[in-house]
């Protein structure tokens, strides 16, 4: 099975056309006047034509791209660049901030399930020596703040944009180990849990295309075979112990526990690479104890 390519390009004056189309679908232009819309619009073009100027620098426009198809942007700016007040407030002072303040769509193939896995992926391939993203959300958008604060993002307060008209949630997310430790894990859960563990897409994603493992039976394992047999296995209870994950290299990690499987205990290990489409399992191995 293939993965998909991620990218995060700069935006050019070519992908306006493409991103306006964006703001234009019923969800989204419900969140911005038309006054709003014609700030944003001005704001990338002047960021397109001038790279170089101290207003281009103020923000930067990021297009998401899926095997080279445009379906996001996303627009951040760094705390020192700054100028809102109501947003500066809740930036931490020790540590460099960055604001992720627009992040928007094709809805055929960006919905609200894949913003989580977008923004990690762009944290680690963008953000990786920064401290602290801020993340404004639409206040009566319930379902992502439930999804954001799931993810480890906690919610600091009501505020409304300069260029919007509603009120909005600011959040905020604490890039570092720690950090990366909590995702890891979620993933590796992830393909313990029979609700994601059973699904194809989750684990073509999640596995390296080259991903192999070796089996407590002594077996060896490659992805096509692992997702074959997991989307047909029964559930099981479970428990996961002693977890800690230790960064190899920039791109590289690895992650190491204990595991009971109904009673039975094993110790597993595992390599995380990161790659276009985030943080993908590359090697694991179960010793049965």
């Amino acid at each position: 099975m293939n993965v998909c390519k991620r990218q995060f390009l700069r935006l050019e004056t070519k992908h306006i056309p493409i991103v306006l189309n964006w703001f234009w679908q019923d969800d989204v232009q419900a969140s911005y006047s038309k006054d709003d819309f014609q700030k944003l619009h001005e704001d990338m073009e002047l960021y397109c034509q001038a790279s170089n100027t101290h207003h281009s620098n103020q923000r930067d426009y990021r297009l998401v791209c899926r095997d080279n198809h445009p379906i996001a942007l996303m627009m951040t700016s760094s705390s020192e660049r700054l100028t809102d007040d109501l947003i500066k407030k809740w930036c931490v002072p020790e540590g460099v901030t960055y604001l992720l303040d627009i992040l928007i769509g094709d809805r055929k193939f960006f919905n609200d399930e894949q913003l989580i896995d977008v923004i990690n992926a762009f944290v680690f391939k963008q953000l990786a020596d920064k401290d602290y993203l801020l993340v404004s959300l639409k206040k009566s958008n319930i379902k992502s703040l439930q999804v954001f604060e799931e993810n480890g993002f906690n919610v600091l307060g009501e505020y409304v944009p300069s260029y919007r008209s509603h009120e909005h949630m600011m959040l905020r997310l604490k890039i570092g180990a720690f950090q990366l430790e909590r995702l890891i894990f979620k993933k590796e859960d992830s393909l313990l849990n029979r609700q994601t563990r059973g699904s194809a897409h989750h684990l073509s994603n999640t596995l390296a295309d080259d991903f192999m493992e070796f089996g407590s039976s002594g077996k060896i394992h490659l992805k096509d075979d692992v997702i074959n047999w997991l989307s047909q296995e029964i559930s099981f209870d479970y428990e996961i112990m002693d977890f800690k994950v230790q960064i190899l290299s920039e791109n590289t990690v690895l992650s190491t526990y204990r595991i009971r499987l109904n009673n039975r205990f094993s110790l597993r290990s595992s390599v995380w690479v990161l790659k276009d489409l985030g943080w993908q399992l590359k090697f694991h191995q179960g010793t049965t104890i």
